[in-house]
């Protein structure tokens, strides 16, 4: 598994190429415009049209919100890798997911360390963020998706950032993933 640091790049890069594609896309139809009659000086930056905004199904996840959220948190993101099957690379679910797909991915990826030794006489439980005791093949599965944190910022894009059901969604910048991740943490 590559560092969070690694995992932090590999969001934005995809980011990156998300904005860049989408730019691409909206230039690629329009036809060439007739040359003005006065070219803006070298020192003006000429104005850049705006261009309307993905639907909030095609947006892309939050700017980084794994640089201060922690590692239990996943971004879905309904752009990359959207002709694919749902997955989980890095702590991105992409392709195409359900929010059943998103469980079965939680469940069935290790992110969240287990140590059969700790408290080996007691129920299975997380402390500290390590599962330990007593557990099942499907106690573990059951608490990687309790104890995973899933910000979709294309759900609800409209409002402003807020948890629902355990999943952080709206319109949410880093820092308020990291507070609402906190927020979710403690009622745990």
């Amino acid at each position: 598994m590559l560092p969070i640091a690694d995992a932090r790049r590999r969001t934005v890069v995809a980011a990156a190429a998300v904005a860049v594609s989408i730019a691409l896309g909206a230039c690629g139809g329009a036809e060439p415009a007739e040359p003005a009659a006065e070219a803006p000086a070298a020192t003006e930056a000429a104005p850049i049209a705006a261009t309307a905004a993905p639907a909030a199904t095609d947006a892309a996840p939050a700017a980084d919100p794994l640089a201060a959220a922690g590692g239990d948190v996943f971004v879905v993101d309904h752009v990359s890798m959207a002709d694919q099957p749902c997955h989980v690379m890095d702590h991105t679910i992409m392709g195409q997911c359900t929010d059943d797909d998103i469980v079965t991915v939680l469940a069935t990826t290790d992110w969240l360390p287990f140590d059969a030794a700790q408290m080996a006489d007691s129920p299975c439980h997380v402390m500290d963020g390590t599962m330990m005791g007593q557990c099942s093949e499907d106690d573990i599965a059951r608490l990687r998706v309790s104890q995973a944190i899933v910000v979709d910022t294309s759900r609800m894009a409209d409002s402003p950032c807020h948890v629902m059901g355990g999943t952080i969604m709206g319109r949410c910048s880093a820092e308020d993933v990291a507070r609402l991740a906190d927020e979710v943490r403690q009622t745990r």
